[in-house]
């Protein structure tokens, strides 16, 4: 073949190379990407959308309550969402409601079907689950994959011509049940109890191994139902009941979408609340210990608050208490 020819056909080919190279990179996803749609559900305020699955990342929007929004993954306190010009971020799930849906495994010749990590038969199989077995379906990918969650809380992808959707749940298979779930990475949480101290106990409803003050904060390993397994400061582990602990990433979150209140916890004097967020700043109210105040704003290490007599100012962080609605 002439050399001017096989230039012509190299040169030609740069053009298809650029354009691949670019899509690795671009943040905006497929449109033809599916999903599952929710519905943004606030008390009334925003949702916030985020960069990455931290609370203290960029928002790169906000969603009004009512909205709706496509889910496109879910992994356990972040959904991963497509807005509508096609950019990805993360909110916090708790507050996008999504009509369950539901399927069971149909595999050929009555054979067991493999979870997969991700979604491409190349991953690594990370469980199995038997013929006629009950899954919950959180996400569809864009290749024709499942992103699902079985009885016993394990997340993973299957391929969908394996899964036969049903309109409704068979209460008897229904996942997440009381089964224990594994806590992606341990989570900080606050004991928030009417002043106790926070019984732990050796399994749920089991023996009293030692307890907890209020107000301290411990980590979560795993929850079980109604239950968290904890470690506590002292290396101590065991279960308590999670109504009385508070999660401090849902609550930053929370608190940022203003739908929370705090409690005022100084050791007796009241809390001063100021003009601005210094402690140089003029004092414009004082609110006394136990008394509740709506958190409005995250800044730093003080909360824009506003107090029962419709003042609002900034109180230090250290001094107020998550309380959930």
């Amino acid at each position: 073949m002439p050399i001017a020819p096989i230039l012509i056909l190299i040169i030609g080919l740069f053009p298809v190379l650029t354009l691949q190279a670019q899509d690795q990179d671009d943040p905006v996803i497929n449109a033809q990407h599916k999903s599952i749609v929710g519905i943004v559900s606030t008390t009334g305020s925003p949702l916030r959308v985020r960069k990455s699955q931290n609370t203290q990342a960029e928002v790169i929007a906000k969603l009004e309550n009512g909205a709706p929004v496509r889910v496109l993954s879910v992994d356990n306190t972040w959904y991963t969402v497509q807005l509508e010009d096609g950019r990805k971020g993360y909110a916090f799930g708790k507050y996008i409601k999504m009509e369950d849906e539901y399927g069971i495994v149909a595999t050929t010749e009555n054979t067991s079907l493999n979870v997969k990590e991700s979604d491409h038969k190349g991953s690594s199989t990370i469980a199995t689950l038997e013929n006629g077995a009950q899954v919950q379906i959180l996400a569809e990918t864009s290749n024709g994959w499942y992103q699902i969650r079985s009885k016993d809380g394990t997340e993973g992808y299957v391929d969908r011509k394996h899964i036969k959707k049903q309109a409704t749940p068979d209460s008897s298979k229904r996942p997440l049940s009381t089964e224990t779930r594994e806590i992606s990475t341990t989570r900080s949480a606050r004991v928030v109890t009417n002043g106790g101290a926070l019984q732990i106990r050796t399994e749920p409803n089991g023996k009293i191994i030692t307890s907890v003050e209020n107000q301290s904060i411990v980590e979560v390993i795993k929850s079980q139902g109604d239950w968290y397994y904890v470690r506590l400061p002292d290396e101590t582990t065991g279960f308590a009941y999670s109504q009385y602990l508070v999660l401090l990433e849902d609550a930053l979150e929370d608190a940022e979408n203003n739908i929370g209140y705090a409690t005022v916890v100084t050791k007796s004097q009241p809390l001063n609340v100021r003009e601005s967020p210094q402690i140089g700043a003029k004092v414009v109210s004082a609110v006394a210990k136990g008394q509740k105040v709506e958190v409005l704003e995250i800044m730093g290490n003080w909360y824009k608050i506003r107090t029962a007599d419709d003042i609002e100012g900034y109180a230090s962080a250290h001094y107020l208490s998550y309380v959930p609605n």
